[in-house]
């Protein structure tokens, strides 16, 4: 079971989409919380070595907001209750390729990968 699909509001529980539904809505029933904000995010850290003394650190964000009801088949977890208003979905309507390149996952690999690339070239200037 992926990492991200284990976490929710009751520790070693598994819950489905529904549930997980269910309990955001009472909690903002509670709460009288009309903000439905939400994001994913994702941080990578590249080390060298254990005692790198200069880890890579990127993170990613991937804003939306809770919906009200579950829509869409792709994904696991919190995607069909994830809805972003920039592309008008929810993220368990979007293909694997769209979420590569929009996700929380995917904007921190672009950032490693910038990372990288620079520590690269970086080195490659350095050894003229």
């Amino acid at each position: 079971m992926p990492y991200g699909e284990r976490q929710g509001f009751i520790p070693h529980a598994t819950l489905t989409v529904m549930g997980m539904l269910q309990i955001i809505k009472n909690y903002c029933k509670m709460r009288d919380v009309s903000n439905r904000t939400a994001r994913f995010q994702c941080v990578i850290v590249y080390m060298l070595h254990p005692e790198d003394p200069t880890p890579i650190i990127c993170q990613g964000s991937w804003e939306g907001q809770i919906a009200l009801a579950p829509v869409g088949d792709n994904g696991f977890g919190y995607d069909p209750i994830f809805y972003i208003p920039e592309l008008g979905r929810h993220s368990a309507e979007l293909s694997a390729h769209v979420k590569k390149q929009v996700s929380h996952r995917a904007k921190a690999l672009a950032e490693l990968k910038r990372h990288l690339q620079d520590r690269k070239s970086t080195r490659l200037n350095s050894s003229h």
